[in-house]
């Protein structure tokens, strides 16, 4: 009784979304290992603010390009930067209410993607959240000036999860892992 009276106050301020009763356009994410090798290793690259670490990013092959992923291992799914979508005729579909620890709620549309290789192994069926993400879209003008490609999107649990992913910081290296045929959990 006490857990139900929780979810509803939590449903009615707000925290926790209903879930959208559209069916997902294209199903579920699936994940298909490629890689003859039963991981593979990259390099972080590291965004520091005032001499303090910030966030960790990842560069993998997307959409034609090598493109750079923050790694936020507290999203839920992944996220596209809205120029990014437009740049590549990625055209966003219903809308998501979502709010983070912070409590600060948010509005995003989801972005379906058929088809993504990674180089190491191949997405289907990805639902991407896109919307504005303030702190990723102010920190790209910096980070161009300094040489480096623009943040185009969160890379999060769904595809972290996926593949087992782990990070190593003492190396600043993050690996996936091909995981035995378990399909992971479909994202919103």
């Amino acid at each position: 009784m006490k857990r139900s009276a929780f979810l509803l106050v939590a449903l009615l301020s707000g925290c926790v979304s209903a879930i959208d009763p559209k069916p997902s356009p294209l199903g579920r994410l699936s994940a298909s290992w490629t890689s003859s090798a039963e991981s593979v290793e990259m390099p972080l690259g590291v965004i520091t603010s005032e001499g303090r670490l910030r966030d960790i990013v990842v560069m993998l092959p997307f959409l034609g390009k090598e493109e750079a992923f923050v790694v936020d291992t507290g999203a839920p799914s992944s996220w596209l930067s809205q120029e990014f979508c437009r740049m590549k005729g990625l055209v966003p579909g219903h809308k998501i209410k979502t709010a983070g620890i912070g409590g600060a709620a948010a509005i995003f549309q989801i972005v379906a993607i058929p088809e993504v290789d990674l180089g190491f192994a191949v997405l289907r069926d990805w639902h991407l959240s896109t919307g504005t993400i303030p702190r990723v879209e102010n920190d790209n003008p910096r980070w161009i000036a300094a040489g480096k490609p623009p943040m185009v999107g969160l890379l999060g649990a769904d595809v972290l999860h996926a593949f087992g992913a782990a990070i190593d910081y003492s190396k600043m290296t993050i690996t996936f892992k091909k995981k035995p045929n378990k399909a992971p959990e479909p994202t919103p």
